[in-house]
């Protein structure tokens, strides 16, 4: 902190002319940031979800957590592999096609949507065989 206030010189700004609150109200009119934040506010959940899976596997389904850690460790990384390959292929045609960056947006919530429900799915299914594959 010394460092910087001794070193980088800094000019008097004048008051802005818009208090916060009305800069926030105008961001939040903005659909595009509404979108965002429902997008991070889903994948926040579904990367906490991801958390507790193998202790929720091993209390419901009586698994050991080496079997446990070798299934979705195989089952979970290649089907990662393959389908981030297979993903990026289509949204690049996506956005070809469209002529819009904004698909991006719109892939990744779709993505995390159809997580969100085949995740909450695989929560509630009563083999370890069908969690892995609902995962």
């Amino acid at each position: 902190a010394v460092l910087l206030m001794t070193t980088v010189r800094r000019t008097r700004q004048t008051r802005p002319k818009h208090s916060w609150a009305t800069d926030i109200y105008q961001l939040f009119r903005l659909p595009s940031l509404r979108y965002l934040m429902l997008a991070a506010l889903l994948h926040g959940v579904l990367s906490g979800n991801n958390r507790y899976v193998s202790a929720l596997a091993e209390r419901l389904h009586h698994v050991t957590a080496q079997t446990v850690g070798l299934t979705l460790g195989i089952a979970l990384g290649g089907v990662g592999a393959v389908f981030s390959w297979i993903g990026g292929h289509l949204i690049d045609r996506i956005c070809q096609r469209l002529k819009d960056h904004r698909a991006l947006l719109w892939c990744a919530a779709g993505s995390d949507l159809f997580h969100l429900l085949f995740g909450s799915i695989a929560l509630l299914v009563p083999g370890f065989g069908l969690f892995v594959v609902f995962l």
